[in-house]
């Protein structure tokens, strides 16, 4: 991708929290990779580091948890305008538990752990995006969490308001798995709140 287009591209993804020119943007070239994966690609594996924080441009991102038997669980799924990765293990540099899978054909914008201090030394212009796209990272993650710690169908209501795209890539196992009961209860309870 050409300097220009990267530059427009990153422009059109952030112009909504920072208002910056697209000369701006040319200087994260050589720290930020834009990076694309085929459908099914395992982005990351199990009992790996999180070297990347990845900014989903377009497609969506599984973490999954092993399953002992049958599919593994999609326990979120993070679509345009998310950071998809394992913050915890990102921010404490220890393996994930989980993995990552792209669901769909996906376009991410990757910031390596040790390479965002440099970036936000040396283009101090971009501490102002970094802290809203921290913010809106955190602020996700602790709404996702909530999710599971409502009863069943008040977390159902609320997944499937706040979250209803992400709502299309979960099975009922996944359901199941993220609010601690059992498929039946899942696909009885969905007829009763939907």
């Amino acid at each position: 991708m050409s300097k220009y287009l990267w530059a427009k591209s990153l422009k059109k993804e952030f112009d909504h929290l920072i208002d910056l020119k697209e000369k701006d943007y040319e200087l994260l070239i050589p720290y930020i990779k834009i990076r694309s994966y085929k459908r099914g690609t395992i982005i990351r594996d199990v009992g790996e580091l999180e070297p990347f924080a990845r900014y989903v441009s377009k497609g969506w991102i599984a973490k999954k948890w092993p399953a002992d038997t049958g599919r593994d669980y999609r326990v979120r799924v993070f679509g345009p305008g998310k950071i998809a990765s394992d913050m915890n293990a990102f921010f404490s540099g220890e393996k994930s538990n989980f993995y990552m899978k792209a669901i769909t054909y996906v376009n991410t914008f990757e910031l390596k752990k040790n390479v965002e201090d440099n970036l936000l030394q040396n283009l101090p212009t971009f501490k102002d995006l970094a802290s809203k796209l921290v913010r809106i990272s955190l602020e996700d993650a602790v709404a996702w969490q909530r999710l599971s710690e409502l009863p069943l169908d008040e977390g159902l209501k609320q997944l499937k308001s706040h979250y209803s795209d992400e709502m299309m890539y979960f099975s009922n196992k996944d359901l199941a798995y993220i609010f601690k009961t059992t498929q039946t209860n899942i696909a009885n309870r969905k007829k009763e709140v939907f």
